[in-house]
């Protein structure tokens, strides 16, 4: 879990990046971030992640499973 989430959070541009982590439904983490980042989703490959969506140019919806507790914990514990 440790490197899913440094890997996820050094896409992102880093933990001070991350304005807030809030699972959404049973499968997502839903990340809002401080300052937008240039990601390709169609070719981006996250630990854990079955698909990363863009909602918004700061906001992206991380499809992980069963981990988006653990996920969001491990998280929010770093910031």
């Amino acid at each position: 879990m440790e490197a899913a989430v440094a890997k996820c959070l050094e896409t992102f541009g880093g933990v001070d990046n991350i304005e807030k982590v809030t699972r959404c439904a049973t499968s997502r983490i839903r990340l809002l971030l401080k300052q937008p980042v240039d990601v390709d989703v169609s070719t981006l490959e996250l630990p854990l992640a079955k698909a990363t969506m863009r909602v918004e140019d700061n906001l992206y919806h991380i499809l992980v499973g069963d981990y988006a507790e653990a996920y969001e914990a491990a998280i929010n514990k770093l910031r």
